[in-house]
């Protein structure tokens, strides 16, 4: 492994870490108010909220029309600064316009969507709150699409975080103090990204021009467009079982199933996305540097490493935390949790794996193999939830991810071909799966005990890679020359010194 390859693992790691903690913040709110939504919603009405949540993930789909990422691409295209606030621009007057269609679309159109998704239009308020917030998403898009161009991973950092705290604190009093349950949640996700959305936009004023280039413009939505399938593909693949429970079922096992999902969505939040928001830029760097391909290779076995270790954590975890947070109605939950961090884990390779059509602006590739792992994903649904509930969800969750990440896989190695270090991850796998039946079998009639016992297993997972000859030389004194700075003796040592 030569030092720039190091240097470039090291620098991705590095803005992993704070896309890491400025992403799972928000991302997270829905997890943290556990507590709160268990004690002041039915699990009828968690599951409400989880319908809404999807309806304003299609419409974003939709009429965001994947130009931030298309954005982002052609960002790299320019080298001049001028050239590049012409790009911004461009996406950005579309991007309002488009956030203008939406608000106009949802208030207008609200009672009738209400009378679909819910049998009633009395939550029609809801619907019409949840159009606007998705309207300020698309401008937030634009915002962070320039951040991750210009690796404004701090300033990323700063506006997320903040916006947690901010969502928590509006959703708490509202709920809490203002006694509006659902209401206040839907009304607090409005008002929080609206405060937020105003000084984002604020922070780019400079990157934008009364400027607008129709060739860049149809550049853009010729890439973008076929994104728009990849991410209503992804919203099926995410989020159609909530429905599909919904119809064969009832909105307490929609919210059954939406808690558990949760719980394996933390490794998306965590792991997968600020991974993605560093990955993309830096391979798009390095793609013709003459160690490159050496840089995904490593990238898929230490995100295989990475993935692998938290799903242990939070599978194993899920039963006791539950029994901590929530009230007896939702304990259930725990069940679908390991099959959806599997999933998660096969998904997470999707990034390193599928460059190939990123590079070479094929993103209709990307279409085919996201449709068909929705159409598979809704096929088992419809065969899987009627017998089996929000399990068969969650297994049919587990088999479009494989199949998806099967194809992806094959159509990049035409285009951009890597040898991944696919012994090694077979080495994480196994050993992975002797600790999860081992932590599987822990109950010893106290929560706390179980957690403590549980972390402890989960821990041994880096340790029993060593008899495995899992790890390479140059890892090895990597990891002993980490170790005696940062080890807990060493430290005691340098500030007694």
């Amino acid at each position: 492994m030569s030092s720039s390859l190091s240097a470039k693992l090291i620098e991705t790691a590095r803005h992993s870490f704070i896309y890491g903690i400025s992403t799972a913040l928000p991302a997270a709110v829905g997890f943290v108010l556990i507590p709160l939504y268990t004690q002041y919603l039915l699990p009828k009405e968690y599951g409400i909220l989880t319908l809404l949540t999807i309806t304003m993930y299609i419409f974003s789909a939709i009429f965001g029309m994947g130009l931030t990422s298309a954005l982002f691409r052609s960002y790299y295209d320019y080298k001049n600064e001028d050239e590049r606030k012409t790009v911004i621009s461009t996406t950005f007057y579309v991007l309002l316009l488009s956030a203008f269609n939406v608000s106009v679309f949802g208030f207008f159109l609200s009672p009738a969507f209400s009378k679909l998704l819910f049998n009633t239009p009395k939550y029609d308020s809801f619907l019409r709150l949840t159009f606007f917030t998705c309207s300020l998403i698309l401008l937030e898009g634009i915002v962070y699409a320039v951040y991750r161009a210009k690796k404004w991973s701090k300033r990323y950092a700063v506006f997320n975080i903040g916006f947690f705290f901010l969502k928590m604190v509006v959703i708490i009093g509202l709920v809490v103090i203002a006694k509006k349950g659902l209401y206040g949640v839907v009304l607090g996700k409005f008002f929080s990204t609206l405060v937020i959305t105003i000084p984002l936009l604020f922070t780019i004023r400079k990157e934008i021009k009364f400027r607008f280039y129709f060739y860049e413009a149809r550049i853009q939505l010729r890439y973008g467009i076929p994104l728009i399938f990849v991410s209503l593909a992804g919203v099926v693949l995410i989020w159609s079982d909530r429905y599909l429970l919904k119809l064969y079922s009832n909105l307490s096992e929609v919210g059954l199933y939406s808690l558990g999902y949760q719980f394996g969505m933390i490794l998306n939040i965590v792991i997968i996305e600020p991974f993605k928001l560093i990955f993309q830029p830096m391979s798009l760097e390095i793609r013709n540097d003459e160690n490159a391909r050496q840089f995904f290779c490593k990238m898929l076995t230490y995100l295989a490493f990475i993935t692998i270790l938290l799903s242990l954590g939070i599978s194993l975890l899920s039963k006791d935390i539950l029994r901590i947070i929530s009230d007896r109605s939702y304990w259930e939950a725990y069940k679908v949790v390991p099959i959806i961090c599997l999933s998660y884990i096969i998904f997470a390779a999707m990034q390193p794996i599928g460059m190939g059509p990123f590079f070479k602006r094929k993103t209709y590739y990307y279409s085919y193999t996201f449709g068909i792992g929705a159409i598979i994903n809704i096929i088992l649904n419809l065969i899987f939830i009627p017998k089996y509930g929000m399990i068969g969800a969650a297994f049919t969750t587990l088999i479009a991810y494989f199949v998806m990440v099967l194809f992806t896989y094959i159509i990049s190695m035409k285009l951009y071909y890597v040898s991944y270090e696919w012994g090694r991850i077979v080495k994480e796998i196994i050993c992975a799966v002797f600790i999860y039946l081992i932590g599987a079998r822990i109950q010893t009639g106290n929560v706390w005990i179980n957690i403590f016992l549980k972390i402890v297993i989960v821990l041994l997972f880096p340790v029993l890679l060593i008899p495995m000859k899992f790890y390479q030389e140059l890892e090895k004194k990597k990891i002993s020359e980490m170790w005696k700075i940062y080890s807990p003796a060493m430290l005691i040592l340098n500030k007694r010194k």
